[in-house]
């Protein structure tokens, strides 16, 4: 794992970074035992301050994943990793499989029969930060599908369009689509897996932001941009109740009806 993305390399990393933008603004070493105190004691204490918030935020991960009786772990899953690159969510950016491996995620994980829940935290393509709920589910079976709000407006959206990345709308759900970006090489199978029951929960549950998913075969991504678990802890058991919510919902749309 390189070095400079473990949790303990970024406080070393912004301190140097405090001593140089130091060294810079006295135009080169400083002079006097002021000016050496304020670049190195500036530096050292950027360091110990992120050192401590970091290390902070690691132990109340830690006590949540106690009271919630999950797992705490540094890294994601291998078999997780493997198949992270069949997602639009996290391989927009062709390097970011790669930087999942080497991130310290802290992911949060329950095992029971038949399903897997992970909760992470992560900076990913085109968010600033966001928390992701990934269900491995043997009672899922989807096709690749990608959901996400739709933005009036939105340039990203509009040039995905036309490069060929055309919308799945349905003409008798003007409101799903008119929220709702929803897409995937499976159109047929999208469709029937989006019937009215599935799209009018949606619609009706978030009634103003929709989160994202991602669906491809057993495994399901629920994703809550600007949201952080690391520094909104009592926010995690809230955010994982949603996610089940949308599971409960998918594997009922996955069931043949009887």
């Amino acid at each position: 794992m390189a070095w400079y993305k473990t949790w303990w390399a970024r406080p070393i990393l912004l301190g140097l970074f405090v001593i140089v933008m130091a060294l810079t603004f006295f135009r080169g070493v400083p002079e006097t035992r002021l000016q050496w105190f304020v670049a190195l004691g500036g530096g050292l204490f950027m360091a110990i301050m992120l050192w401590k918030i970091s290390d902070y935020q690691r132990d109340e991960v830690r006590d949540l994943a106690r009271k919630m009786g999950w797992q705490h772990e540094e890294y994601l899953p291998p078999d997780m990793l493997a198949v992270a690159g069949q997602f639009r969510l996290l391989s927009l950016d062709s390097e970011f499989a790669q930087a999942l491996t080497n991130t310290s995620l802290n992911p949060l994980i329950s095992v029971q029969p038949g399903l897997r829940t992970v909760l992470f935290d992560g900076t990913f393509p085109g968010m600033s930060h966001a928390s992701i709920v990934w269900f491995t589910c043997d009672d899922l079976s989807l096709p690749s599908f990608s959901l996400e709000p739709e933005v009036p407006g939105d340039l990203g959206q509009i040039f995905a369009a036309w490069a060929g990345d055309q919308d799945i709308d349905f003409d008798d759900d003007p409101e799903f689509s008119r929220r709702c970006l929803l897409k995937g090489k499976e159109e047929a199978a999208i469709r029937t897996l989006f019937n009215p029951i599935l799209r009018g929960f949606i619609v009706k549950r978030w009634p103003s932001a929709i989160p994202a998913l991602e669906g491809n075969g057993k495994h399901l991504l629920f994703c809550w941009p600007n949201k952080k678990i690391g520094s909104e802890v009592s926010k995690a058991p809230g955010l994982v109740n949603e996610a089940r919510e949308v599971l409960q919902a998918l594997v009922q749309a996955c069931t043949p009806a009887s």
